[in-house]
């Protein structure tokens, strides 16, 4: 009789006793992440735990919704990242088996104060060649002697346009460049010193009547 009593109480306390071993004391949370201004849905949010001895974090779905699931109980806090988004992180609550844990986070955007950023111009397309000259110098290109109006696709007669430059007479293509005499003028080809780039050029000066360049 006593052994039949000590079964019958063995299987009934391995009966009870199961659920209560295989219960595991976890708990689910869950929420949404918005903008805290637009209240849009922010998808790719970095959601992670603090102060809990787990490792598990995710990142919100299309919806800004996000999940994290078989939580150990205890207290802890929830940290929220996102790209041009202030961090986000929970006062510490407690996490029990009484109700899953669902967060509403707003994220509020980050401003960021930039260094002075100082832009500096680079060479000109009209830069002289030559490096030494400071002032009175100046390139072009063959397109740009297409442009000016009365050029005769000579390059002298062009340059008549330019500020602080004019012509002698209008027999020949000699230039004075503020204020100098017409036989300094310097003319170079790609590096390539021409003294006088004329047709019937006149001795002893830097134009002519037909300009061999066209």
């Amino acid at each position: 009789m006593f052994r039949t009593f000590l079964l019958a109480y063995l299987c009934l306390s391995t009966a009870f006793s199961s659920p209560l071993t295989a219960q595991d004391n976890t708990q689910d949370i869950s929420g949404i992440v918005v903008d805290a201004l637009t209240k849009e849905p922010l998808p790719g949010a970095s959601i992670s735990i603090l102060d809990n001895f787990t490792d598990k974090q995710t990142v919100t779905d299309l919806n800004g919704g996000f999940a994290l699931n078989d939580i150990p109980y205890g207290r802890m806090r929830i940290r929220c990242a996102y790209l041009g988004y202030q961090e986000w992180i929970s006062p510490t609550f407690y996490l029990g088996p009484a109700r899953k844990g669902f967060l509403e986070i707003e994220m509020q955007e980050s401003a960021f104060i930039l260094e002075r950023i100082m832009i500096k111009p680079g060479a000109q397309d009209n830069d002289a060649l030559n490096e030494m000259v400071l002032i009175s110098g100046r390139s072009f290109s063959v397109e740009e002697t297409e442009r000016y109006a009365g050029s005769v696709a000579d390059p002298s007669r062009m340059a008549v346009s330019f500020a602080g430059v004019q012509s002698t007479n209008d027999l020949d293509n000699d230039i004075i460049i503020r204020g100098n005499s017409s036989v300094g003028v310097l003319w170079r080809l790609e590096g390539i010193d021409i003294p006088n780039p004329n047709h019937l050029a006149r001795r002893g000066s830097s134009g002519g009547a037909v300009g061999i360049f066209s």
